[in-house]
């Protein structure tokens, strides 16, 4: 089966604009090279072949950064003329995808896809999408999910200081859910789609093993700039 990936790279990068203020989000440098980078040779190793872009924010350099091909990988581009939020990119974007299942990620996270385990769910024809979860220890920029017998059951509000079970932002879809209902050309995948939906999706929640980094703020983009090496060299171990 043929292993294609949405990411959403158009992001602002408001709050990281004190410390990267001339390029988009998704090309921060992390180590000398841009986070995308990272990102796209994590997929590569996980033998995907095919990548949409869904850019906005200087997409142009995104452009010409990676042209239409990098590692092995087709690359091409959803460009958003206006900001369509989460879902209204990756539903944009997907309509340039190819097979019956395709990967939507977050263009500022960096952890150790579950490629296998989302497929594996997925495997399951009742089962409408995968969605990585992961466990962080502080759960005050984002919001706790509830999960039973391995299905997203539930949302729940941040909890500052509390750790838990969060959405990791990455996905694995039928296609077919494009055309399953009418929605909105800017839209929110999760309190749009999924939570309006929970009773009528069935949703499998696959644990992340290892770090979740998010470059979305300075903190967290200072780690970044050893932590994703380290894990990249621990992965490659």
């Amino acid at each position: 089966m043929m292993r294609e990936a949405v990411i959403l790279a158009g992001g602002l990068g408001t709050r990281l604009r004190s410390v990267v203020s001339d390029l988009p989000k998704s090309l921060a440098a992390v180590a000398g090279r841009p986070f995308l980078t990272w990102q796209l040779e994590q997929l590569a190793d996980q033998g995907f072949t095919r990548v949409v872009l869904a850019v906005g924010y200087m997409h142009d350099k995104v452009t010409a950064t990676y042209g239409d091909s990098f590692a092995g990988m087709a690359i091409h581009y959803a460009v958003e003329e206006d900001a369509l939020g989460t879902g209204g990119a990756i539903w944009q974007a997907a309509r340039l995808t190819k097979s019956a299942t395709f990967f939507a990620l977050n263009g500022d996270t960096y952890f150790d896809l579950p490629a296998d385990g989302m497929e594996a769910a997925l495997s399951d024809p009742v089962t409408d999408m995968a969605m990585a979860i992961c466990h962080v220890d502080d759960c005050g920029r984002y919001g706790l999910v509830d999960i039973i017998d391995g299905r997203l059951a539930g949302f729940r509000e941040k909890a500052p200081g509390r750790p838990g079970a969060v959405n990791a932002g990455a996905y694995l879809f039928r296609r077919s859910l494009l055309d399953r209902w009418p929605l909105p050309e800017r839209f929110s995948i999760e309190t749009d789609f999924l939570q309006p939906r929970l009773s009528e999706l069935r949703v499998a929640a696959v644990p992340v093993r290892g770090d979740f980094i998010d470059i979305g703020i300075p903190e967290d983009y200072a780690h970044s700039q050893t932590r994703i090496p380290e894990l990249k060299a621990l992965r490659h171990r």
